[in-house]
């Protein structure tokens, strides 16, 4: 939150992200650099996202995420959203990371599980 002077002397508060962010927690997979990562997403808009992190990212790196997407493609088949972007901020929690690229791909089959 930025907080910006009022014409009556007071302080008015706004949030330096101007796109509508929609929460999502979705299970994310990272590669930046040499390394690859879990993550958690907290919320998306259509040029950036938010995410929980188990390790600090450097900030201006560029990373690829693939996101867990909740819904899947004709009711049956599993979507990754697929990221090129780089990371904007970043704390030792959190990151927001900033789309170049994006696209949806279909995840590959999974086992089946033992019983």
């Amino acid at each position: 939150m930025l907080l910006f002077p009022a014409l009556d002397g007071s302080f008015v508060t706004m949030d330096r992200r101007a796109a509508i962010r929609f929460p999502l927690r979705a299970s994310v997979k990272y590669v930046v650099a040499d390394s690859a990562g879990d993550a958690v997403s907290l919320d998306i808009s259509r040029r950036s996202i938010s995410l929980l992190t188990s390790s600090r990212l450097s900030a201006g790196c560029w990373i690829r995420l693939w996101i867990d997407w909740p819904v899947q493609l004709n009711g049956h088949l599993p979507l990754y959203l697929v990221v090129q972007g780089m990371v904007r901020r970043s704390t030792a929690s959190q990151a927001a990371i900033i789309f170049s690229r994006y696209e949806f791909r279909l995840q590959p089959p999974r086992p089946p599980s033992a019983a």
